[in-house]
């Protein structure tokens, strides 16, 4: 399969999943996986002015929980599960079964207008020192590309309720350290 740098702004006029306005492959931040964690952080970025691209692997966003098993509900109360500039409808159960959620996540991108690439595989990424920048290589469908960003941004998702706080080491990040 051959690999093709970008270097554009925007391609097209619309997102390779529908949601945002366009094919973004020169974003301020890559966010990786389009889950609560994710769709957050491109929501507060998005705020402040910074373009972000979401890329997830599944075909739709919230198939991540609707791919699961069919009697999962959260196993927190909605009060702990909140997302910021969308609160969730009174009238949702106190405990969301993984249907809802799903369906929340999708409308959340959707409402926000966040620029997602569904169908999207994450290969991996290395920093260049000599240019500066981060190289991710991803696969769109069936066409693998190689995408290049400036270094302003790392954003690393976990789960949201976790207990424990971990800061991961990048060996190939020379910027990275353990804390």
């Amino acid at each position: 399969m051959a690999t093709r740098r970008t270097s554009l702004g925007r391609i097209g006029s619309r997102t390779a999943s529908g949601y945002g306005r366009s094919l973004m492959v020169r974003p301020q931040v890559l966010i990786v996986g389009a889950g609560q964690a994710g769709l957050i952080c491109a929501a507060h970025l998005k705020r402040l002015g910074v373009s972000t691209l979401i890329v997830d692997k599944h075909e739709r966003v919230g198939d991540n929980w609707r791919k699961r098993y069919h009697s999962l509900n959260l196993h927190n109360p909605i009060e702990m599960n909140g997302f910021p500039f969308l609160p969730f409808p009174a009238h949702y159960p106190e405990y969301l079964p993984k249907d809802a959620i799903a369906d929340w996540l999708e409308i959340y991108a959707r409402y926000l207008d966040l620029d997602i690439w569904s169908s999207t595989e994450f290969h991996g990424a290395h920093y260049e020192e000599d240019t500066d920048r981060w190289v991710a290589t991803l696969t769109l469908g069936h066409r693998r590309v190689t995408h290049t960003a400036p270094p302003a941004h790392r954003v690393g998702n976990r789960k949201v309720s976790a207990a424990n706080h971990i800061f991961p080491i990048y060996p190939d990040c020379p910027r990275s350290r353990a804390r």
